[in-house]
């Protein structure tokens, strides 16, 4: 009976079957101090999530990092989540897990569903990360910089 169920996670429609142990996924994602886990937009309530962030990895395809953005960054309601393949160097399209308080912004672009607009982030102290959505083709090579718009959420 395990199998049989087993057999059917995956994406919702089925296509994607998920292959990576643990099969069922895991729901806590947090990496202390790192931008990968689940962030809170101050002074919104803890429910609904909606005003919430989570940078964390796909529940199917485990290898791609997710951005989940809820309500609180402009231009980003109603896409749902922002998949992206991770890097393990650089700036660009850096694996959550490996972005710290650095004094850097990191940069984030290729999603299918936000074309002509790239993410930028950057983590103040291990407690807090900004986000802002810019209107760009790509990341390119950067500099990039936080203006007023970016969002802050806390741990």
């Amino acid at each position: 009976m395990k199998a049989g169920f087993e057999a059917l996670l995956g994406s919702y429609s089925g296509s994607v079957l998920r292959t990576a142990p643990p099969l069922c996924g895991t729901i806590d994602q947090d990496v202390p101090g790192t931008a990968q886990g689940d962030w809170y937009h101050a002074g919104s309530p803890d429910s609904p999530e909606d005003p919430h962030l989570a940078l964390a990895h796909d529940n199917v395809v485990v290898s791609s990092g997710v951005f989940s953005s809820g309500t609180s960054i402009p231009g980003l309601q109603g896409l749902g989540t922002l998949l992206f393949s991770p890097a393990h160097s650089g700036r660009v399209q850096r694996e959550f897990s490996e972005v710290v308080a650095d004094g850097n912004e990191y940069c984030y672009d290729s999603f299918t569903n936000l074309v002509g607009s790239i993410l930028v982030l950057k983590m103040p102290d291990a407690f807090s990360l900004q986000i802002e959505k810019q209107t760009a083709a790509s990341c390119g090579a950067g500099p990039w910089t936080l203006s007023g718009a970016a969002v802050s959420f806390t741990r």
